[in-house]
C-alpha cells in the first residue's frame, strides 16, 4: 500500500478544483489514511498502486528523487563543527598526521539530518532492495522516491535506478553499510576522513611517544594507525560491514 503524506491537504486540493470528492477511504495499518480520487478534467481514478497522485499534481508538491538532492542538503567539512571533546582528538589526531607526512582529506565532519535520511534510504534502495513505494517520509525533505514510466505508471526500474544516482553523488558505492539515520555524524562525534602516506611513517600518539607505522595498507584502515587514532579518542569504524573512511569516538 502506498503511504503519501502530501504537504498540500487534499481539501485544499479539492477547493482549488484539482480533485473532486474522495472515492474511497483506506487505513494502510501503518498510521496512514490513504484515499483514492478523481481528478475533475479526466474519468480515470487514482488508486494507491497509481502512487495516488497524477504526475503534475505530485510534481507541485515534492521533487523527484535523483543526483540533485546531493547538493541541497551540503555536509559539513569543517572540524569546528564537531562536538567537544571529540573535536580537540580529532584537531590534535589531524596534526600529528599532517606533521609526519601523510595526506589527510576531510570528507564529511557533522552531517545534517535530512541529508542522514537522503543517503539511508537511497542507499537501502539500491543494496537492500527497499521498496521506493514504502519509504517513510520526513518532515522538510520534499522527496518522491517513485518515477514514472512512458505509460505515467509507477516504474521500479526508473526508481532504483534514481536511487542509484544518488548514492554515486553521495560517494557510497563502496560504501557496506547502510548510514544510519541517528549516526554520530548527526551528532558532530564522526569523522570520514581519507589518510595516505609513503614509505614508514613516524607518528606521535597523544602520550608524545613515536609510533612507527611500517605495515601496509598505507591508509586510514591500518591497524597500527587505528591505535594511534585510539590514543586520540578518535576510534576507527568497528561496527558490522564496511566504512573506510570513518572514525568516530566510539567505533559506531
Amino acid at each position: 500500500m502506498t503511504r503519501f503524506k502530501p504537504k498540500t491537504s487534499f481539501p485544499a486540493l479539492m477547493e482549488a478544483g484539482l480533485y473532486g470528492p474522495p472515492s474511497t477511504q483506506l487505513d494502510d495499518g501503518n498510521g496512514f489514511t490513504v484515499r483514492t480520487f478523481k481528478l475533475n478534467a479526466e474519468t480515470a481514478m487514482y488508486t494507491p498502486e497509481d502512487c495516488l497522485l497524477p504526475s503534475k499534481t505530485r510534481d507541485a508538491l515534492a521533487d523527484p528523487s535523483g543526483r540533485q538532492w546531493v547538493k541541497r542538503s551540503p555536509t559539513s567539512v569543517d572540524t569546528g563543527d564537531l562536538s567537544m571533546p571529540f573535536r580537540a582528538g580529532v584537531e590534535a589526531f589531524i596534526s600529528a598526521l599532517r606533521a609526519a607526512g601523510a595526506t589527510v582529506t576531510i570528507a564529511a565532519t557533522l552531517r545534517d539530518p535530512k541529508r542522514a535520511y537522503l543517503m539511508h534510504w537511497a542507499w537501502r534502495i539500491v543494496r537492500q532492495n527497499a521498496d521506493p513505494l514504502t519509504v517513510p517520509p520526513m518532515n522538510g525533505v520534499n522527496i518522491v522516491w517513485t518515477h514514472e514510466g512512458p505509460d505515467g505508471k509507477y516504474s521500479r526500474h526508473k526508481s532504483i535506478e534514481a536511487a542509484r544516482d544518488m548514492v554515486c553523488g553521495f560517494d557510497m558505492l563502496k560504501l557496506g553499510a547502510a548510514p544510519a539515520l541517528n549516526s554520530r555524524h548527526t551528532k558532530g562525534c564522526a569523522i570520514d576522513m581519507a589518510i595516505l602516506w609513503d614509505q614508514t611513517l613516524s607518528i606521535q600518539n597523544s602520550y608524545g611517544v613515536t609510533v612507527e607505522v611500517s605495515t601496509t595498507p598505507r591508509t586510514g584502515v591500518n591497524p597500527q594507525l587505528a591505535r594511534v587514532g585510539e590514543s586520540y579518542g578518535v576510534i576507527k569504524f568497528n561496527r558490522s560491514g564496511r566504512d573506510d573512511p570513518h572514525w568516530s569516538d566510539n567505533g559506531a
